[in-house]
């Protein structure tokens, strides 16, 4: 959330979201939207609610989707990347890997434990130039394990 969602937020609601030197970003928006100075007391007044409510609502209305990045169901669809891309002749094997690489630390255990599985399991990676694409991706696999202290 950015700083002017945040004031956008407070001014709405009443709920501080920053304190401290954050505060006046606060004032100093609902200073732009009311075309004024606004002194601490009228911060909350029923007018400049009246006028960040339009703001408020749209930044309710963008929901863009939010993913639980440990949620088991998104550990489940990398792993059904990773089992499709692994015997293909083409470009999945670096895509699915590229993808996934930095998410690793941000995954569930089981989700890392499985997509090990997986590659371990695997008799043919793909095409002869695909086979150190899986072999890095592995070593990263496994060390995010070793990190973690899981087996």
């Amino acid at each position: 959330m950015t700083d002017k969602e945040k004031a956008i937020v407070t001014l709405y609601t009443g709920y501080a979201m920053m304190e401290g030197e954050k505060l006046s970003e606060v004032y100093a928006y609902a200073a732009e939207l009311m075309n004024r100075p606004v002194y601490t007391h009228e911060l909350f007044s029923d007018e400049v609610q009246a006028k960040v409510k339009p703001e408020f609502i749209a930044m309710c209305a963008d929901e863009t989707p939010v993913i639980d990045l440990k949620d088991e169901m998104f550990g489940g669809i990398l792993c059904c990347a990773v089992r499709y891309a692994l015997t293909r002749a083409s470009s999945a094997s670096f895509t699915v890997t590229q993808f996934i690489r930095p998410l690793l630390p941000y995954l569930s255990d089981l989700a890392v434990q499985n997509i090990k599985r997986i590659i371990s399991e695997c008799a043919v990676y793909g095409d002869s130039c695909d086979v150190r694409t899986w072999l890095n991706f592995m070593d990263d696999v496994k060390a995010e394990i070793e990190k973690r202290g899981i087996l």
